[in-house]
């Protein structure tokens, strides 16, 4: 069985784009089609380079854990209020 990668191509973004992608996905609720389409505005503007560029399976993983890490930490501030 295959080792279980520990990081993305999202993850070695700049903080300032990593940063709008979990915008992106939290605060805005973008699907991953139009995050696919985020990232390649920044690859046409050179933002990134075009081989750093994830698939959408790729941001649709990152985006779950993403979700998953801010879910937690919005209960662990609700149970730190109670």
């Amino acid at each position: 069985m295959a080792a279980r990668r520990a990081h993305s191509k999202v993850s070695k973004f700049p903080p300032r784009l990593r940063r709008a992608i979990d915008e992106a996905i939290v605060k805005h609720g973008k699907t991953y089609d139009q995050l696919v389409g985020l990232v390649e505005d920044w690859v046409r503007d050179g933002k990134i380079k075009p081989e750093e560029k994830p698939s959408r399976a790729a941001l649709g993983r990152y985006g779950k854990h993403t979700l998953a890490r801010f879910e937690q930490l919005d209960l662990v501030r609700e149970q730190a209020k109670a």
